[in-house]
């Protein structure tokens, strides 16, 4: 009987979510950010945390309204892009991350 509760267990066990390199991208500056007392709520979405960022830090607004509409905008649009476009995507958000933490000393040590 126990082997057969284990067996429906191993069977029902859901494979690991393959996020998106600009999905990873995003979700890694946002534990970045946590580690710098501004973390992201849970349930709450890219517009939100931005929104509720730029109230709580004026002078990360602008460079967060930056990153954020580029995210939103390339992730939610058209999902088969080339390899050549993701990157250059990935390069144009990588560029906004390093606009971010130039408006803030404290971030200096996020990677781009």
């Amino acid at each position: 009987m126990v082997l057969i509760a284990v067996g429906f267990t191993v069977i029902n066990i859901e494979p690991r979510v393959q996020r998106s390199a600009l999905n990873s991208y995003y979700l890694n500056v946002c534990r970045e950010l946590a580690k710098v007392n501004l973390p992201r709520r849970p349930g709450e979405g890219p517009l939100a945390f931005r929104d509720r960022l730029s109230v709580e830090r004026p002078e990360l607004a602008e460079a967060m309204n930056e990153l954020t509409e580029l995210y939103v905008e390339l992730n939610y649009a058209q999902k088969s892009l080339p390899r050549a476009e993701q990157k250059r995507q990935l390069k144009m958000l990588s560029n906004a991350l390093s606009r971010l933490k130039s408006k803030m000393p404290t971030l200096a040590s996020l990677r781009a």
